[in-house]
């Protein structure tokens, strides 16, 4: 080998896609392309099309003289990458304009389904109504097209309603990033929870939740007449209380839960309480014997609390 020949000069290499023609080219004199470091299998000369991912051995001849091999490395990939994006664009409940959805790569396209049966645009930016679907993104490279990249336009929703016991105020959304809790129109200190101690004072409260940016206010909740005349929490379908009206007595069943079971007065007073703990798949019955009045039933299992009112006559 004559001393000094030089290397060749790769000038493209790298990668390809799978259904594409991959290209590898070197710049020089003779280029030729090996399986070995040895030399010993010739696969190609001038510009190389691998057909799978390789490592492969260059040289040039100057003068009949061959050059040390240079070593490359060859990858041919499945498909195209995903281009990037945000897969997840949310919308607050009461907006009613567009969300944009983005891309970054080639040749974008957005379609309806992952099927690829309806395309919908080719733009890199995408203005949609803000209404709840999942659209589908691909950028193409090279001839091939990436795999469909699921994008979600999703409303936030945050429960505000306010419940109360004789001892706490609670909003039911749990997920809120934060919480600002009001009496009488003014803010209550250190209030960024999901509920505050509640010391018996009359009072109009309310919250605001802000949850991925959006923000909802409760309707005013007043102590102590609220908590029993205001709206009852949503239905729970692991108990319930029958009959409502009662005449005299009612009854508790509960299903499949742990937690404490309360009933309160129209003045806020705990009239009884049991603590529930028993075996997925049980029953329990409480036969409850009050006087005629309105009460409100709790329950809280240490997460959430629902609640039910009950009417005695």
């Amino acid at each position: 080998m004559q001393a000094g020949s030089p290397l060749p000069n790769i000038h493209l290499q790298l990668f390809a896609f799978q259904g594409s023609t991959a290209a590898v080219k070197a710049k020089g004199t003779d280029i030729r392309w090996y399986s070995d470091r040895a030399l010993t299998n010739l696969i190609a000369t001038g510009e190389f099309h691998p057909a799978e991912t390789k490592t492969v051995y260059a040289t040039q001849k100057v003068n009949g003289y061959e050059s040390v091999p240079r070593t490359i490395v060859v990858t041919i990939l499945e498909v195209a990458p995903a281009p990037a994006t945000n897969p997840l664009v949310a919308f607050c409940e009461n907006y009613t304009g567009q969300v944009f959805l983005y891309a970054i790569g080639e040749e974008i396209r957005w379609y309806s389904d992952a099927n690829k049966s309806q395309l919908l645009t080719r733009s890199s930016n995408y203005a949609v109504p803000a209404v709840e679907r999942t659209y589908y993104l691909t950028q193409t490279l090279t001839g091939c097209e990436s795999v469909p990249t699921p994008v979600t336009v999703e409303k936030i929703t945050i429960h505000s309603e306010i419940y109360g016991t004789a001892d706490k105020l609670e909003v039911k959304e749990k997920n809120g990033d934060f919480y600002a809790w009001y009496k009488n129109g003014f803010h209550i200190p250190n209030s960024n929870s999901s509920s505050i101690p509640y010391n018996g004072e009359t009072g109009a409260y309310s919250v605001a939740v802000t949850k991925n940016n959006c923000t909802e206010y409760s309707d005013v909740y007043n102590m102590p007449s609220d908590l029993v005349t205001g709206v009852e929490g949503d239905t729970d379908a692991d108990w319930s209380v029958y009959p409502n009206p009662a005449r005299g007595y009612f009854t508790i069943d509960v299903k499949a839960i742990h937690g404490v079971m309360k009933i309160y007065d129209t003045t806020g007073r705990i009239v009884y309480t049991t603590t529930v703990n028993h075996p997925t798949g049980t029953s329990e019955m409480n036969h409850i014997r009050l006087g005629s009045g309105v009460y409100l039933v709790t329950f809280e299992d240490g997460t959430n609390m629902s609640s039910k009112r009950v009417v005695v006559f």
